[in-house]
């Protein structure tokens, strides 16, 4: 009998650590995904082919702490407009975050012409943009853009399809405006994968 409260004791005692551990390990990870990462849902066609539309994405919020955007980086940030983004942040709407590239770096001149890109009097190829095609609207670019000490251009790998610095309802992209850098997609479980 006494052998027997002891095994139970013993089951008691590991079931009790099993859920310490399970509570753990889900605290952690809610920890990471709301303070070190942000998740955002796509939302157009702007990325295709290397998003898929309705696709969420996982940012990592912590990278524009220490470092800044790289060209080429894909990159989460806030519509221009701190009202909305205060209001936005405060409800959870993320209607109004985009998903770009980094195209143009602070200090840069960036100019469309020709239907391609310029960035400081050199034009922008294929291998090193390869989702670059000929870009029939160049809309703010036309003329040469030079970008401040904190702003950035950026673009949508469907250049076709894309709501980004070439307009004026994004424009340049501040510093402060960056959320992070997206780093992971997934739509289904054939449509995942790091970017």
């Amino acid at each position: 009998m006494r052998q027997w409260k002891e095994k139970e004791e013993g089951k008691g005692r590991k079931g009790l650590r099993l859920v310490t551990q399970i509570a753990l390990i889900a605290v952690t990870a809610l920890f990471c995904v709301n303070y070190l990462g942000f998740q955002v849902k796509v939302e157009g066609r702007s990325m295709e082919p290397v998003v898929s539309q309705d696709s969420m994405v996982l940012v990592n919020r912590v990278s524009v702490c220490f470092f800044s955007p790289s060209r080429f980086d894909v990159i989460a940030f806030w519509q221009n407009d701190s009202s909305k983004k205060e209001k936005e942040s405060e409800t959870g709407d993320t209607s109004r975050i985009y998903v770009k590239y980094v195209v143009g770096l602070p200090g840069e001149t960036i100019q469309i012409k020709d239907g391609k890109i310029w960035i400081d009097g050199t034009v922008l190829n294929e291998e090193q943009y390869q989702y670059l095609d000929e870009i029939s609207v160049a809309g703010l670019a036309q003329e040469p853009i030079t970008l401040g000490e904190d702003e950035y251009f950026v673009l949508g790998a469907n250049l076709s399809n894309s709501e980004d610095s070439r307009f004026a309802s994004i424009g340049n992209v501040k510093r402060e405006d960056i959320i992070g850098d997206v780093w992971f997609h997934y739509h289904s479980f054939t449509d995942m994968g790091f970017i």
